[in-house]
């Protein structure tokens, strides 16, 4: 029996557990991308606001510099004030309303660049901000859609195989025959084997359905395996494609595979005599 339980190694299923998880993978995706469309959101603000911030930076800089020139122009006329104060006309008093005009002038023209620099950049934030929404906002309801239908799919439940019992198989074609027998239980009632010779990969075939049957005491199915039963499958018009296994298991990369093509991966479990549901 330590033989027999070496076939449960590596199995992605919980005991019992007869519905196909590939509702929970589908939504753990869509649940991501929402995660990275908001994260995308999150940098366009990010990245408007530093711009801004160092726009508005750069401009009170210059401003802070024009104040000091202006500041080195006007200290020396405070003898002139000076001058005023006493009754005295002074002799640069002219210059006094020049620097004024100027310092004026020049604040004006800080300010003035200062608030378009900072409304261009505000108005290209919002810009990227709202097509970022727009976006977003797409692949949300398009999310929402997929979400419901994936809560459709799981109250209305795949079909449950978990209470069919098999025999063991004694080889690889009683392995076959074994295979024909529970698709007939489980509702395929007019499957049969494929002829001996080249099958493309199938080895009982309904008329919705092609499965394959590999019976590998001690190798697990590769991807590649999986891949060409989907051809197949495509190659003859069949809903569905049913990969069977007696061995210890499949390969991750085969599983995953199986889940983005939608084949339906069966293990036998020589415990229970049972087909359980891999993915």
């Amino acid at each position: 029996m330590a033989f027999c339980n070496t076939f449960a190694v590596d199995q992605k299923y919980v005991e019992g557990a007869e519905e196909p998880n590939e509702w929970y993978v589908e939504l753990r995706r869509d649940l991501r991308a929402t995660r990275e469309e908001i994260a995308v959101i999150k940098g366009v603000w990010v990245r408007a606001l530093r711009k801004w911030s160092m726009l508005v930076r750069r401009e009170v800089g210059v401003f802070r510099r024009r104040l000091r020139a202006g500041r080195e122009e006007i200290e020396p006329l405070r003898d002139d004030v000076k001058e005023v104060g006493s009754g005295r006309r002074p002799t640069r008093w002219p210059a006094v309303g020049e620097v004024v005009s100027e310092g004026a002038h020049a604040v004006g023209e800080v300010l003035s660049e200062g608030a378009h620099a900072v409304g261009e950049a505000l108005s290209e934030g919002a810009h990227a901000v709202r097509a970022e929404m727009r976006e977003a906002s797409k692949e949300l309801a398009e999310m929402r859609e997929a979400s419901k239908e994936l809560r459709a799919l799981r109250e209305r439940g795949p079909a449950k195989y978990g209470h069919i019992d098999v025999r063991m198989p004694r080889d690889a074609d009683d392995f076959e025959t074994v295979c024909a027998q529970w698709m007939r239980m489980a509702g395929f009632s007019d499957v049969r084997r494929t002829p001996k010779g080249p099958d493309g990969g199938v080895d009982v075939i309904a008329s919705t359905a092609v499965g394959q049957a590999k019976f590998h005491p001690s190798q697990k199915v590769s991807a590649e395996a999986i891949r060409a039963l989907v051809g197949s499958k495509i190659e003859r018009g069949k809903d569905r494609a049913l990969f069977f296994h007696y061995g210890p298991g499949y390969t991750p990369a085969a599983i995953d595979t199986a889940i983005n093509t939608k084949v339906e991966l069966y293990q036998l479990d020589v415990e229970s005599q049972r087909f359980m549901r891999v993915a």
